[in-house]
């Protein structure tokens, strides 16, 4: 009987440890996330996996939306990235066709770093599409003052609208606008939402390098 009862335990191990073994091999499922929602259906892992090949780089930011005035849906990605011995960061918009992206238009090296910083979708009543809003924030911030760097983008138009607020002892606190920003509703923006942080600042018209 105690032998009997010794088998009958064996059995039972040895069958619970091939159950376990077929189980191991089976990979975990990835609970998708959709990220597109009219002219395809993506899990985000997807996506990131697909635009970290197009450009060889980590992605630091991706957001989905109407970038055009066609109603479409477009994917917008950030990188920061070095050409040279230029540090900076990139936007990329690439097209949606089923599940193959393809690039359209790239800014050129920008000043700032998505570290710490805050980028979004931006829409404006005068605008039938969305735009991306980005700004470093405190991260070139000090104690003895710094800068900061602010970004407008319209990728329909593919321009880059430029602020540059710098606080120093010697210039207070300056902000510097981009020649190319002459659209109202986008420069009063910007000054705006200085203007929430910053109340003294005074705008400058030439960009001060403070490196």
């Amino acid at each position: 009987m105690y032998r009997l009862n010794n088998i009958i335990l064996f059995m039972a191990i040895l069958i619970a440890s091939i159950f376990y073994s077929c189980g191991g091999n089976e990979k975990p499922k990835v609970k998708e996330k959709q990220l597109i929602v009219n002219n395809t259906i993506s899990d985000s892992s997807y996506v990131f996996s697909e635009i970290h090949k197009i450009l060889n780089s980590e992605v630091s930011f991706i957001k989905s939306g109407n970038f055009m005035p066609d109603s479409q849906q477009y994917i917008v990605a950030g990188v920061d990235t070095t050409e040279g011995e230029n540090y900076g960061i990139k936007f990329f918009i690439f097209n949606i066709n089923g599940r193959k992206l393809s690039l359209i238009y790239s800014t050129p090296l920008l000043n700032g770093s998505f570290r710490d910083s805050f980028t979004n979708k931006l829409k404006l009543p005068s605008f039938n599409y969305e735009l991306i809003y980005y700004n470093s924030q405190d991260f070139f911030i000090g104690s003895g003052g710094g800068e900061v760097y602010a970004y407008v983008i319209d990728f329909y138009n593919r321009q880059n609208y430029y602020a540059h607020l710098v606080a120093t002892e010697e210039n207070a606190i300056s902000l510097f606008l981009s020649e190319n920003n002459n659209h109202p509703e986008i420069k009063n923006f910007l000054i705006g939402t200085f203007k929430r942080d910053y109340p003294s600042l005074k705008t400058v018209k030439k960009d001060i390098n403070i490196n």
